[in-house]
């Protein structure tokens, strides 16, 4: 995984989180419990996204960007046990009277794995893996649960695709929100590949994540159409350097005439193609 200067192998994301977990379970943590990670886009917020996970808990991504109403609704809504953060982050948030445990704290490595016999109670497929709120453009955020059996079917169904890309395949997750962080942060490390987090400023700017895509070499990339059309848009006329083999696009409807013109050029392989011919039969 790398973020900005930092980056992390799989044995050391392992064990930091592991680490974590131990701790959270310690707190209390486990099945069916919220708790609220609210970080920046950092090796930090993957870290506790996935303690939570291996604590049995149930995260809540929080965006640090809210504004503080907002933050105060999902906060006292949810019910997060303890709230996972880092100490600049947490200047933002309210003091809502819920426990911190900080991200930036020094921790010895783990190697072991929470197991049930260390969890305060069994876990199971049917438990919360994540809760996540909507925008609230409708009226108040509305926060939905979504179960572990749920995310395994997601990663089931991206199977063909993401893991298809096998090991040495570099992903970028850039939606633009941290509440629709989690799932697709840790579906490139499912695949065995590197994760790449980018910045909020180069999320919003098609011409820097453009830049990186090719600086990084990344081959699978996440987004919301919305903002995959703008990276079509802001494109060199040729794809120089592009590596690109899979895209995977999610929280909203695809308008396949708005992508065909751009697969057609042949500057995806097959696998492209395939996957899109996928997305065209499920939005028609």
């Amino acid at each position: 995984m790398v973020a900005g200067g930092e980056s992390l192998t799989y044995r050391e994301l392992d064990g930091r989180a592991n680490a974590l977990a131990f701790e959270l379970i310690g707190c209390g943590v486990g099945p069916d419990v919220v708790v609220a990670v609210a970080a920046g886009r950092s090796v930090d917020l993957v870290v506790g996204l996935l303690a939570v996970v291996k604590a049995g808990g149930a995260y809540l991504p929080v965006d640090p960007r809210y504004s503080g109403a907002r933050l105060e609704y999902v906060l006292a809504d949810a019910g997060p046990l303890v709230v996972v953060t880092d100490r600049v982050t947490d200047g933002v948030l309210p003091a809502v009277g819920v426990p911190r445990v900080y991200l930036d704290d020094e921790r010895s490595v783990v190697e072991r794995a929470p197991s049930d016999a260390d969890r305060v109670g069994s876990l199971c497929p049917d438990h919360l893996a994540y809760v996540i709120y909507t925008s609230g453009s409708t009226g108040v955020p509305k926060g939905v649960q979504v179960s572990l059996r749920s995310v395994w079917s997601l990663f089931a169904g991206m199977g063909s695709g993401v893991r298809g890309s096998g090991r040495g395949c570099v992903g970028v997750v850039s939606f633009a929100g941290v509440r629709f962080l989690g799932v697709g942060d840790v579906g490139c490390v499912a695949a065995w590949g590197t994760t790449v987090l980018v910045p909020w400023e180069v999320v919003r700017s098609p011409v820097d994540l453009w830049g990186v895509l090719v600086e990084r070499g990344v081959t699978v990339l996440s987004q919301t159409p919305a903002a995959f059309y703008a990276l079509i848009d802001a494109r060199p006329r040729e794809a120089v350097g592009s590596v690109l083999r899979l895209v995977v696009l999610g929280g909203e409807a695809v308008d396949p005439a708005r992508v065909q013109g751009w697969w057609g050029r042949g500057w995806m392989r097959r696998r492209w193609s395939t996957c899109m011919g996928s997305l065209r039969r499920r939005c028609m």
